[in-house]
């Protein structure tokens, strides 16, 4: 998510700074009179600035994706997980081997 933030951050940056005068021209009483441009040369941040936005938004959309993806994958977990294991909710002994302790159980029958 840093990448993400970092990308986007410097993308509006570089796009809102476009255009802006970098160097300007030493203004003589002449041009003053003729108010010419005296900007020779302007920043050109918007193609490097809208690259670091794609970029920034393909990231955002991976990041939501992932954590779409875990999110889903650690509730399928926990349902399987929290389900009874087979044969206990109908009132049958079972034997239970997990994580090398082996256990018997009898559950009550439910109505």
């Amino acid at each position: 998510m840093g990448a993400t933030a970092a990308a986007l951050a410097a993308g509006v940056t570089l796009v809102a700074l476009d255009g802006l005068c970098t160097r300007h021209t030493e203004d003589t009483a002449a041009q003053q009179a003729a108010g010419g441009d005296r900007c020779l040369e302007s920043f050109q941040g918007a193609v490097p600035g809208y690259t670091l936005l794609g970029v920034g938004g393909a990231l955002a959309a991976l990041t939501v994706y992932l954590f779409v993806r875990d999110h889903r994958r650690r509730s399928t977990m926990e349902q399987k997980s929290s389900a009874p294991p087979p044969g206990s909710a109908l009132g049958k002994p079972y034997v239970w081997l997990g994580q090398g302790m082996v256990g018997v159980s009898t559950t009550a029958t439910f109505h």
